[in-house]
């Protein structure tokens, strides 16, 4: 049987990897450290000031569902799923095959969406 004390050590260790992607991009984001291999692989322009956006944006909603979710929840499960397979895929899809590209944001594209739709739900299953 679980104790109170094993409980929060669990939440704790399963948050300290997103928190330390977290804090390395903030690091790297906000200056304190450069790092251009990490600025080209994670952002679109190639801009340091972008992994304070999309990609921060993303480990903080990965933290919280780890934290909050993990596997104790079926919406945890179907998030971290969707979000780690359907977005990774769709990014990869999209740069290769994405000409078309959404009317409201020009960096999507089509194939993209569809690709994070499907692998986003395949993926839990």
């Amino acid at each position: 049987m679980a104790t109170l004390q094993q409980f929060d050590r669990c939440t704790v260790l399963r948050g300290v990897v997103p928190f330390l992607n977290c804090v390395r991009l903030l690091a790297y984001g906000l200056s304190f450290y450069s790092d251009e291999a990490l600025v080209k692989s994670v952002t679109r322009e190639g801009k340091r000031e972008e992994l304070l956006r999309g990609p921060l944006y993303y480990v903080i909603v990965l933290l919280i569902i780890v934290l909050v979710f993990w596997r104790d929840s079926p919406i945890g499960i179907v998030s971290l799923s969707m979000i780690s397979g359907g977005d990774g895929f769709a990014d990869i899809v999209g740069r290769r095959f994405g000409s078309l590209k959404l009317p409201f944001n020009d960096k999507k594209s089509w194939v993209g969406v569809a690709q994070c739709s499907y692998l986003g739900s395949c993926c839990p299953l």
